[in-house]
């Protein structure tokens, strides 16, 4: 078995971060689903999902404290906890709830596969401490070439390609390097007036009519789903380069607009700031051995209710901050602040009370998932085939914290854009939630039907949403 150097891996400042910000009702898990086509074979898959598991130690491992130090202790032998069922209603959606894993018992990854003749699903849980999405990419691309090992396509004439791992290569998931001469250090002061920064923003609270006393676990399902198929999605390509800009930029332009139609019942200010927070891989060729892990860090999307009310005005703030983005070492101020923050005794504690509100939303984008495959899969028609089964889809979500009460995650695959949306139940109903994905459905095919991004812009802000019954029917 892949073994960790040292035995025990002192936790990163982010890691440590994540498993500070869990709460009761509130899992710091990611949630995904594979859905796949072909007739599955469980007791191969459970042997792909074991021989991948001790390629990935930070997945197979709990978390043991020494004093006010945290650690990877790495479990032996490895602990895969799967769960079969039949699907027997294929054709419906599958629920996929979120789950409490508790790292100081037991190892951060849990499955459940969903199976019948023709179709089935894999629904994952990954404590986001282990891992980030692009880990968790990374590990469900090395299963299934361990699954198409073992069963192979006749019609086929490669395998995918399995990957080359070195565990050794977790001890850069904390390097911090920003661009520029090699060994360049940010000064103290600069650190600290960056961390006040992120500390004493204020930002809009998402709030709903219709509130409750429910958290993530109560909820059957947290994964709802909107997909934009190919054409829609080339014409969205063509209005973001018209205006300079790339497809994440036009999503943004839309997703705030609809925040903005979602609070406006709730006493808008024109100075209430939308801050949506927005996770980046900080992932070089340095990383192209390591094992799953959390290579990821954050930066911030901030508009006040005046700037979106004037589309043209966003479209443009919302460029210029993807290209300072870019150019600029903006994750690494996030990591640098927890950095900080858990050098001194009660400092996070003390940055909770500072910053309540962390983020309004969250927009996180997982780019192309053909990128998860690269050049080691076979593809039928834009698909990645893994032995007798064909990858169609895969769904995920990144957990809710507590304030922050919506997350989105968009990912593409087969030339299609997939949506899904987490919500906060226990300050926004499900029907809002549903309101708020249809609503950008009904933005982003706007636009690529009429290839205009501001008339568009303009008739949803006149638009009647969609009613309640609506929004339950499609979620």
């Amino acid at each position: 078995m892949a073994q960790m150097v040292p035995a025990l891996l002192r936790l990163t400042p982010l890691e440590q971060y994540f498993l500070d910000e869990e709460r009761p009702g509130f899992p710091m898990v990611i949630v995904m689903a594979v859905h796949l086509d072909g007739d599955v074979d469980v007791e191969s898959l459970r042997q792909a999902l074991t021989t991948t598991l001790k390629q990935h130690p930070l997945l197979q491992s709990i978390v043991v404290r020494q004093g006010r130090k945290s650690y990877w202790k790495q479990v032996e032998p490895v602990e895969l906890n799967l769960e079969i069922r039949r699907w027997d209603h294929p054709d419906e959606p599958p629920a996929c709830p979120t789950r409490w894993i508790d790292l100081s018992k037991s190892t951060g990854t849990q499955f459940r596969l969903e199976y019948s003749a023709n179709r089935s699903v894999l629904i994952c849980w990954f404590h986001h401490a282990c891992v980030d999405g692009i880990g968790v990419q990374d590990f469900l691309a090395d299963t299934f070439a361990a699954y198409a090992e073992l069963r192979p396509n006749p019609d086929l004439a490669e395998l995918p390609v399995k990957r080359e791992l070195d565990p050794e290569h977790l001890l850069r998931r904390g390097e911090l390097r920003p661009p520029g001469e090699k060994g360049k250090r940010t000064p103290l002061h600069r650190k600290i007036t960056n961390a006040g920064r992120l500390l004493l923003v204020r930002s809009l609270r998402l709030r709903g009519r219709c509130r409750s006393n429910q958290t993530p676990l109560d909820l059957p399902n947290v994964l709802h789903t909107r997909i934009f198929d190919r054409g829609t999605v080339r014409s969205l390509r063509r209005v973001a380069a018209a205006h300079d800009a790339s497809l994440n930029d036009l999503i943004m332009f839309v997703y705030v607009q609809q925040l903005h139609e979602l609070t406006n019942w709730a006493k808008p200010k024109s100075t209430d700031k939308f801050r949506i927070l927005v996770p980046i891989s900080l992932r070089t060729p340095r990383h192209d051995q390591m094992p799953s892990a959390n290579v990821v860090s954050y930066v911030f999307h901030a508009y006040t209710r005046e700037q979106i009310s004037r589309p043209a005005e966003l479209i443009r703030l919302i460029r210029e901050r993807t290209k300072r983005m870019l150019t600029n070492n903006e994750g690494g101020t996030m990591l640098q602040a927890l950095k900080i923050m858990q050098a001194f005794p009660f400092g996070y504690q003390l940055s909770q009370v500072l910053q309540k509100d962390f983020a309004t939303a969250v927009l996180a984008n997982v780019g192309d998932l053909k990128r998860m495959f690269g050049n080691r899969f076979p593809f039928r028609r834009g698909r990645a085939v893994a032995g007798d089964l064909t990858i169609h889809r895969i769904n995920g979500i990144a957990p809710i914290r507590p304030n922050t009460n919506i997350v989105v995650s968009m990912g593409q695959y087969a030339g299609e854009v997939t949506f899904n949306l987490q919500f906060q139940p226990g300050e926004i109903s499900k029907a809002e939630a549903n309101t708020l994905l249809d609503g950008i459905s009904i933005h982003l095919n706007a636009i690529g039907r009429t290839e205009d991004l501001f008339a568009a812009s303009k008739s949803i802000r006149h638009s009647e949403p969609p009613t309640v019954q609506t929004a339950f029917a499609q979620s």
